[in-house]
């Protein structure tokens, strides 16, 4: 039963994720995530191999965190289990949120963090629009628009919480949501240490 439903998750999962278990770590290894309708989220499968997996105590992230509001889902998870977590390599975007929700929190030696303010792409955008302009009611683009604006609103409200509520400072928050759209930020480990994000 247990191969079934972790064979079940790894079939869910979005072709871009490598999530797989390797003794007490789970590995999450992402490209880039875009807007995918109907796809189970990782979240949603992390949750199922932990359940799975007692055994873990870890999670190692590295690749592309594009959405936001999918990292913030996979940080709670993390949260939730009460697991430490690590960045191996080079981890970007939403990364930031599922480190903080670590335990203990590292970044290995050689690794870096890109960090920059909440992004949507426009291209996930126009599939957005296509896709669920019937159920929002959207009688055109600046119905959407109106909409999302809400919506990133309620996203940075809820980033920057979480962020304080794991003990990221306010200095170091706030200069990733300065980060102007085009840029990254990447912090130093003396950066990372002093805002609260990492140990030494």
């Amino acid at each position: 039963m247990k191969f079934l439903a972790t064979l079940f998750a790894f079939v869910a999962l979005p072709a871009m994720a490598d999530i797989h278990i390797e003794g007490d770590a789970l590995i999450y290894d992402t490209v880039t995530s875009s807007y995918v309708l109907n796809r189970l989220s990782d979240a949603d499968a992390i949750g199922t191999l932990l359940r799975d997996n007692p055994e873990v105590r870890r999670v190692v992230i590295s690749g592309d965190f594009l959405m936001t509001r999918d990292a913030l889902d996979v940080a709670r998870v993390v949260d939730d289990f009460g697991l430490n977590t690590e960045v191996r390599g080079t981890c970007s975007g939403g990364c930031l949120y599922i480190l903080a929700a670590g335990k203990t929190r590292s970044l290995e030696k050689g690794g870096l963090l890109h960090l920059r303010r909440i992004v949507i792409p426009s291209e996930d955008l126009r599939e957005q629009f296509d896709h669920q302009k019937a159920i929002y009611g959207w009688e055109d683009e600046f119905d959407q628009a109106a909409f999302m604006y809400d919506r990133a609103q309620n996203d940075m409200r809820d980033a920057l919480g979480f962020l304080l509520d794991h003990g990221v400072s306010l200095t170091f928050a706030l200069r990733v949501f300065d980060t102007p759209r085009q840029d990254f930020w990447t912090p130093t480990r003396e950066d990372l240490v002093a805002g609260g994000v990492i140990g030494r």
